[in-house]
Formats: C-alpha cells, structure tokens, sequence
C-alpha cells in the first residue's frame, strides 16, 4: 500500500462562464461542472456548449481544500514537448495534465489524451527560458502511425517540429503541425 502525506492549500474559485448560471467552482474543477451540468444554459450533461470558453475566468475567491499525495512518485524530470501547441512540459504527468486541460481547444484534438502515451511527445533540451534548443538523440523512432491517418511515423512529425522550434523556425513547425497532423480545425 503506498503511503500519503496530506496536504492543505487555498484553490482559486472562478465564476461559471455560462450565462445564467451563478455557480463559484474551483477553477480545477469548472470543465467538469459544465459538461456534467445539464440545462438550457449549459446544454447536454458531457458537452461543453459552442461559444463557451475556459480561457481568462474570474476569480471570486478561495477555497480551502485538502488532499493526500503519495511520498513517493515515479516521476520524470526531463522537457517533453507538446507538438500542437508548442509548449514543454516536465515530465509524462506534465504532458498529461496538459492534454487533459486543453482537449479540444488550442489546436489540440479533443481526444488527445486518448490517442497519445506521454511518451509519444520528444524529449527536448531547453534554455533559462523555456525555449526549445534540441531533441534529446535518445528519444526513438518507433514507428507507430499517427491517429489521423497518415502513414508516416507519429514521433518522427512530433521530432520534426521540435527540431524546427530548436532551430527558430516557428512558421515552418505551425505549418508542419498542420500538414502533418492534420489539426487545423482545432484552431
């Protein structure tokens, strides 16, 4: 049985960004409040409505909440780039969390949690600053399709765009995140 240390801190409340609804929510929490919230306002209990956005909530308050952590974790210290939006993360459960916040909105698909392991996004080197200065050699080829269909190797796209953003090229790595993933539409 793995042992847990616990923990209390204050968490930011936001405000439901649906019209109508007054609710004060952790902001953790406000993706799940308005997919399992079912009215008029919120529409369909497991949809977020067309036009409701996560982004720039008001915060109302605190909240005082209490958790309990493993003391030990198995986790990764190493940059994992994410190839939708450009953005490194630490570690596997970095990627993860961040898949999870961002579904289906700035360019990530809405399933991205379901059609990646962390381990498909390259391990990359970074300055003071975050920026993007090398793939790690380490990092594989396996060989595995992408989910979108094209027959060329997910990590060898994912390694291409971070070479592409180590190298400054930013225009070129949107493009090839286009042509190659095929994620527009999330744009």
């Amino acid at each position: 049985m793995t042992e847990r240390e616990e923990h209390e801190n204050e968490e930011r409340t936001v405000k439901c960004p649906v019209e109508g609804c007054d609710e004060e929510v952790l902001a953790r929490g406000i993706h799940l409040h308005v997919r399992q919230s079912a009215d008029d306002g919120h529409g369909p209990q497991g949809e977020v409505p067309d036009g409701v956005t996560f982004d720039g909530l008001e915060t109302v308050g605190s909240q005082s909440v209490r958790m309990k952590y493993p003391t030990e974790r198995d986790s990764e210290e190493v940059a994992r780039l994410c190839p939708y939006c450009s953005e490194v993360f630490t570690g596997k459960e970095g990627v993860r969390i961040h898949l999870g916040q961002t579904a289906g909105r700035k360019n990530h698909p809405p399933n991205a949690n379901e059609l990646h392991e962390p381990e498909d996004f390259p391990q990359v080197t970074v300055d003071a600053h975050g920026n993007v200065e090398g793939v790690l050699s380490k990092w594989a080829d396996d060989g595995e399709d992408l989910p979108t269909g094209p027959r060329l190797p997910a990590t060898r796209v994912y390694r291409y765009i971070a070479q592409l953003l180590a190298e400054d090229k930013y225009q070129e790595a949107q493009r090839a995140r286009q042509m190659l993933l095929g994620n527009s539409e999330y744009e």
